[in-house]
């Protein structure tokens, strides 16, 4: 049977062309609809994970990266064990170092005026607004003197509320070291050594119990309270011979501090202060602070578990550096410092917290120089105390080994020993510096001894 025209017409293929889809708005509208909610949701998950990774690496490492963590890294005293804190804290309460703009101009330590030259006595004007200080604080420095310090100190510190806690207990202890060391200036005016060196070693006390905290902006607020504490050692050595036992008191004073370690400890504690801020930031009020719609968009991006990564890796870019050799810390850190600048260019938040650690390079060169300055004036002491029992000074610094130091401190800018050089009255003891050249004992100008410059680090007693 043959097929019939109509039959065969149904089962030959089609060929006819078929109509094609349009790509109508509908569809435009949807694709980029999607890549709104995909790109930021995609970016966030990833950054998110990364960051995760990081902090968990990081935990394995042993440090802590919660507040609540820190919050049992720095543990309160026992109840039935006497806190220096808590005494530092109730004498600060009756402290007030407030002054005038005149008063301001003339004060050392915590105004704009600067201590004499070595040798050189105190202004009128300056002792004057000095012996006000003093009488007005007599009752807290009685107190601080007569009372024993003991050697246990922990702050009352809320890591959970972090920086809107304020820390004022540690504000309090800076005022008491800060009045101590004002009271030793007064004391060693008097010719009352033996006072100076008890309210000096003293400050130097609530000044390590400050640097036990482990921040960073509060281990600098140590260095200048010890920093402190040391410009007036050295005034006051120029000015008097001090007994053996007097050197020896002060030499244990100011021994060995755990530079390394404390930095280590300081730059875990920021980051475990400051990561929450980034990962969930919030709007502030302050007028230069991203607004809240702006900082909206910016975790919906992942773009703030970015930051929050870079300043993770950069901390722990940063302890990774504090465990080698302090001459090899400038350079460490500067290869850091140029990364981070690079990255933070673009980032919305970075750039405000700079100061609470992102800053690498400033910390660590001002550790190096915190160092350098303890170093000087030990070794200084050691000098001392040999010229004392000699009647002339050492030609080197060999020379005080083993029965003075263990042995001559090392330069913790470049690694080599502490230079030292006889002057016509006295000896300088220093370090060349964070410029790394020897400027042949050249002091920095007042407040300068953080930066590079033609000066070195030095302790210098003209007497």
């Amino acid at each position: 049977m043959t097929d019939t025209p109509s039959d065969a017409t149904a089962s030959m293929p089609d060929d006819s062309p078929r109509p094609r889809r349009r790509i109508r708005l509908w569809h435009i509208a949807a694709i980029v609809l999607l890549a709104i909610v995909a790109i930021p949701l995609g970016s966030r998950v990833y950054w998110q994970t990364q960051l995760r990774r990081r902090i968990k690496a990081l935990a394995a490492a042993g440090y802590p990266t919660t507040v609540e963590q820190m919050d049992a890294w720095y543990p309160p005293l026992e109840p039935d064990r006497e806190n220096l804190a808590e005494l530092i804290v109730a004498v600060a309460s009756h402290i007030d170092l407030g002054l005038s703009e005149e008063e301001r101009e003339l004060v050392p330590l915590i105004g704009q005026g600067q201590l004499p030259a070595p040798g050189e006595p105190l202004s009128t004007e300056m002792r004057e607004v000095l012996n006000r200080l003093i009488d007005d604080h007599r009752e807290a420095l009685d107190y601080l003197y007569d009372k024993p310090l003991a050697p246990d100190c922990r702050y009352r510190l809320d890591w959970i509320e972090g920086f809107e806690s304020g820390f004022t207990g540690l504000s309090k202890a800076r005022q008491c070291a800060s009045l101590l060391s004002l009271a030793a200036v007064k004391a060693f005016d008097l010719g009352d050594a033996e006072r100076a060196i008890e309210f000096l070693v003293r400050a130097q006390t609530i000044g390590r119990s400050i640097g036990e905290v482990p921040l960073l902006w509060v281990r600098r607020s140590s260095g200048r309270c010890r920093n402190r504490v040391l410009k007036v050692l050295e005034w006051g050595l120029s000015h008097h011979s001090l007994t053996d036992a007097q050197l020896a008191q002060l030499a244990e004073a100011f021994g060995q501090d755990d530079c390394q370690e404390g930095l280590v400890r300081a730059l875990a504690g920021m980051r475990c202060l400051v990561l929450p801020h980034l990962e969930h930031p919030k709007e502030t009020g302050d007028n230069d602070s991203p607004s809240a719609a702006l900082l909206d968009f910016y975790r919906a991006f992942g773009l703030a578990a970015r930051e929050t990564l870079i300043y993770a890796e950069t901390i722990e870019a940063g302890i990774q550096v504090a465990q080698l050799p302090l001459s090899q810390w400038q350079s460490a850190t500067k290869a850091i410092d140029d990364r981070v600048r690079s990255q933070v260019g673009w980032c919305l938040q970075l750039n405000y917290v700079r100061d609470e650690g992102v800053d690498i390079l400033f910390d660590f060169v001002r550790s190096l120089a915190s160092r350098a300055r303890l170093d000087t004036a030990r070794t200084a002491l050691a000098v001392e105390r040999y010229r004392l029992v000699r009647g002339r000074l050492p030609e080197t610094l060999a020379g005080l080994v083993p029965e003075y130091l263990e042995s001559v401190p090392l330069d913790p800018f470049d690694g080599a020993a502490l230079r030292y050089q006889p002057l016509i009255k006295g000896f300088v003891v220093y370090s060349v510096g964070r410029n790394g050249w020897d400027d042949g004992g050249r002091p920095p100008k007042p407040g300068r001894e953080w930066e590079r410059g033609n000066w070195d680090i030095t302790f210098t007693i003209e007497r």
